[in-house]
C-alpha cells in the first residue's frame, strides 16, 4: 500500500513537472494547487494574470501567515518586480482582481480569515496602492471598499508592465510640475476635486524636505489654502499668468458652497491667505481688481525661491554699480548747488536710515521721489551719477523707450515688472539704488481724459500703475524730464524735491570752460563764456570736437581760439531775429 501511495506522488510531480515545461499552469483546480502548496513546488508564473490567480489562491484563508505564501514566493516576486509593488500589496491586490468586484473590510476579512482590525490595519498599503492607481478606495453604503480601476485591469490583462513615476526627492519645479499635471486632469475633469486634493497631498508627503514644502508647512495652513497657492504658483510657473481669476479656482474647493465662501472671504479681505499676506488682489488700469488674485510678494520670494521662473523683462532695466561712476566736476548757480548738496546729505547711508525711521515714526510716506527737470545738456543725468557715486549706491536705469510693447497688456506687465525687480534689488542690497527714470517725458506726462485709441490706453494705464507704485514705494526714484510743462499734476504731487536745472551763468560756465579744456587762459575762458550762453552740455560737446581735431591736425596755439568759435558757431545757428538756438535732430 506504502508503496503504491508512494508511486501516485511520484506520477503527480511528473505531471506537474509536464505542465510547467508546457506553461499550462493557468486554469489548474484547487486540488491540484493544495498538492503543489503540500509538496513546495511551485511553477514559474509567465504573465500578470496567472501570479495573481495562483497569489490569489495561496491567499485564501492564509491568515496572512508567511509560511502560508512559501509556495507563491516565485509569483509574490514576479509581481513585485513587475508592477512595483512590495510582496503584501500583490497579495491584497491579487484579492481584489481575482473577486472580480468591489471588497469590502468583511469579504476582505472573511477571504484572507483574518479580523476586522486586522483588514482595518492594511488600509495604508491600499492607500499606497490607490497613489500608483492600482486601486481605489471607496466609502459606500457597505462601508469601506476596494476596488480595481478598469485602465489597471486592462493593462494587467494585457500582461504589460507597470512604470510608476517617481515622485520623490522632487525640487521646488519638478513638484510643481507635477502639480500642473493634475490641475489640468482637474480641469478635463479626468480626476475630481477630492483626487485633486489626495494627489497633492501624497506629493508634499513623499517630499517633506523639498524646500516649497518646507515652507509651506512654515505657513500653517489649511489643506484647501495650501492647494490655492500651488494653484497660483502653477499659473505663474507654468503659464506665466500672475493674476488668476477667482473663476477659475474652482478646481480647489471640495464643492461650490466651499467655494463660493472662498470668494466671499477673498472679497472681503478676510480669508486666510489674504489675512497672513499671502495673496493680494490684482491690478486694472492701476486699480485694484477683485475678481483675480496673485501670489504677494512675501508669498512669492518664500515659495519659488528655489525656481527660476523666466522673465524677459529684465531687458527693460539695467543695474550701474556706483563703482564704475568715474568722478566729475559739476558746476550749478547757487541754489541748485544747494539742493543738490541736501540732497547728497539726505542720500549718505548713516542719514538715510535716521531719516526713514523718523518718517516711519511719524506714518509718513518713506520714499525719497525727486523730479530733475530742465533743458537739455544742463546736468540732470550727470548729477544723478554723481550723487549715486558720492553715497555709494547703485543706480537701476530703465530704459523708458522699451517699456512700450506693441501687444495688448505687455506694456502695463512691463512697467509692474520694473518696480518688482527694483523691491528684489533693495532687499538684496545694502544700500538701497535709485531707481533712474531717464528722460521720462513719454510717461510722466498729462494723462488723456478722452481715451479714442488702445494705445493711449495703454499710456494712461501705465502713469496708473507707476502712480500707485510711487505711493508704496521704498527707497529712492528719481525722474529727469525736458518738458515740464506737460508733466501730469498727480505726478508733480508725488514729488518730494523737485529741481530746477537751467543753464550756467557766466561764472558757472567759465569754471566749465576750464574745466573741459584746461590749457585755455582766463581771458579765452572769459571771451567764451560771455560769448556763448551754453549749457555743459554744449560746452563739452565743443571740447571733445576740440579734442578731435588737435589730434588730427595738433595743438596751434595761435589758431585755438579762431578753431573755438568755429565749432560754437556750429552748435548755434540764427533766426530772422537773431536769436541764438540750438542745431539738433
Amino acid at each position: 500500500m506504502r508503496k503504491e501511495k508512494k508511486n501516485n506522488k511520484e506520477e503527480d510531480i511528473k505531471t506537474v513537472e509536464k505542465n510547467v515545461t508546457e506553461m499550462e499552469v493557468l486554469n489548474v483546480d484547487k486540488e491540484s494547487e493544495e498538492k503543489l502548496r503540500i509538496t513546495g513546488f511551485s511553477p514559474a508564473p509567465t504573465s500578470l494574470l496567472q501570479a495573481i490567480e495562483r497569489v490569489d489562491m495561496v491567499a485564501e484563508d492564509s491568515g496572512l501567515d508567511k509560511k502560508e505564501f512559501k509556495g507563491a514566493k516565485p509569483e509574490l516576486e514576479y509581481l513585485s518586480k513587475r508592477i512595483g509593488i512590495s510582496e503584501l500589496q500583490a497579495v491584497l491586490l491579487s484579492v481584489c482582481v481575482n473577486q472580480g468586484e468591489d471588497v469590502s473590510i468583511s469579504k476582505l476579512s472573511e477571504r484572507l480569515s483574518i479580523t476586522t482590525a486586522q483588514a482595518l490595519s492594511l488600509l495604508s498599503e491600499f492607500k499606497k496602492l490607490e497613489r500608483l492607481h492600482l486601486i481605489k478606495i471607496e466609502d459606500n453604503f457597505r462601508g469601506i471598499c476596494f476596488s480595481v480601476p478598469t485602465k489597471a485591469l486592462i493593462r494587467l490583462s494585457r500582461n504589460k508592465d507597470f512604470k510608476h513615476e517617481c515622485t520623490t526627492g522632487l525640487d521646488s519645479g519638478e513638484l510643481l510640475s507635477y502639480c500642473h499635471k493634475y490641475f489640468c486632469k482637474a480641469f478635463d475633469h479626468d480626476i475630481d476635486n477630492e483626487e485633486l486634493a489626495e494627489e497633492i497631498q501624497y506629493l508634499l508627503d513623499d517630499n517633506k524636505k523639498c524646500v516649497l514644502v518646507k515652507e509651506l508647512k512654515k505657513m500653517k495652513l489649511t489643506v484647501s489654502s495650501q492647494l490655492l497657492l500651488l494653484a497660483l504658483c502653477d499659473a505663474l510657473l507654468s503659464e506665466d499668468r500672475e493674476e488668476v481669476k477667482l473663476s477659475v479656482l474652482w478646481i480647489c474647493a471640495a464643492n461650490f458652497s466651499q467655494f463660493n465662501q472662498w470668494k466671499r472671504e477673498f472679497r472681503n479681505g478676510n480669508h486666510e491667505l489674504m489675512i497672513k499676506g499671502l495673496v493680494e488682489f490684482g491690478n486694472n488700469n492701476g486699480i485694484v481688481n477683485t475678481k483675480v488674485i496673485a501670489l504677494s510678494k512675501t508669498a512669492r520670494e518664500s515659495l519659488l525661491k528655489e525656481v527660476e521662473i523666466g522673465n524677459g523683462n529684465e531687458v527693460f532695466s539695467d543695474v550701474i554699480p556706483c563703482t564704475t561712476i568715474k568722478p566729475k566736476e559739476l558746476y550749478y548757480d547757487s541754489e541748485v548747488a544747494k539742493q543738490v548738496g541736501d540732497l547728497s546729505k539726505f542720500f549718505e547711508q548713516e542719514n538715510y536710515k535716521g531719516i526713514l525711521e523718523r518718517m516711519q515714526q511719524k506714518n509718513f510716506r518713506s520714499a525719497f521721489t525727486c523730479l530733475f527737470y530742465g533743458g537739455p545738456g544742463t546736468g540732470k543725468t550727470e548729477t544723478v551719477n554723481q550723487l549715486a557715486r558720492l553715497t555709494g549706491r547703485d543706480i537701476m536705469l530703465v530704459d523708458v523707450p522699451n517699456l512700450k510693447d506693441k501687444w495688448v497688456g505687455e506694456s502695463e506687465k512691463n512697467t509692474k515688472a520694473v518696480f518688482d525687480k527694483y523691491r528684489d534689488l533693495v532687499k538684496r542690497s545694502k544700500v538701497a539704488p535709485i531707481l533712474l527714470f531717464n528722460e521720462a517725458d513719454s510717461i510722466f506726462g498729462k494723462r488723456l481724459t478722452k481715451v479714442s485709441h488702445a494705445v493711449d490706453q495703454m499710456l494712461n494705464t501705465m502713469q496708473n500703475i507707476i502712480l500707485q507704485e510711487m505711493e508704496n514705494l521704498e527707497g529712492i526714484l528719481i525722474a529727469t524730464t525736458n518738458l515740464t510743462e506737460n508733466l501730469d499734476a498727480a505726478f508733480e504731487r508725488r514729488f518730494l524735491y523737485k529741481i530746477k536745472f537751467g543753464r550756467p551763468d557766466a561764472e558757472a560756465r567759465e569754471h566749465i570752460w576750464h574745466t573741459m579744456i584746461p590749457e585755455l587762459t582766463n581771458d579765452e575762458v572769459e571771451q567764451l563764456a560771455s560769448n556763448y550762453d551754453f549749457s555743459g552740455g554744449q560746452i563739452e560737446n565743443v571740447a571733445r570736437k576740440f579734442s578731435i581735431n588737435n589730434i588730427l591736425y595738433g595743438d596751434k596755439e595761435g589758431d585755438r581760439m579762431e578753431a573755438l568759435f568755429g565749432f560754437c558757431d556750429n552748435e548755434l545757428i540764427q533766426d530772422s531775429n537773431t536769436k541764438m538756438r540750438r542745431v539738433g535732430f
